[in-house]
């Protein structure tokens, strides 16, 4: 949603102290896809060692599903009114290198 895409954008532009820089890079229906480039850099990791890329992603992939999910439940139950009833909203890990 669109929501989600404003969201995860903010929730990154906050953890890498930048201002209004997209980092959702296209969606679909139940996907976003995330430019972690800057990610990495911040943390320091050696972007020609494959394997330390690729641990690093998986890593960040999981941290902004975790994120991603707490408010699209939370959007849910605010947008369609659902008090305690459960909804099946959820963003899953696909990782494209």
């Amino acid at each position: 949603t669109q929501e989600s895409i404003k969201f995860v954008n903010k929730w990154l532009n906050n953890k890498l102290k930048t201002t209004d820089k997209d980092y959702v890079v296209t969606s679909d229906t139940d996907s976003l896809f995330i430019q972690v480039n800057d990610l990495l850099v911040a943390k320091g990791v050696d972007l020609n060692n494959k394997a330390e890329c690729i641990k690093n992603v998986l890593e960040l992939a999981t941290e902004i599903q975790a994120v991603a999910n707490k408010f699209i439940g939370q959007f849910a139950v605010d947008a369609f009114h659902l008090g305690d009833r459960k909804h099946y909203f959820e963003l899953k890990q696909e990782v494209v290198i």
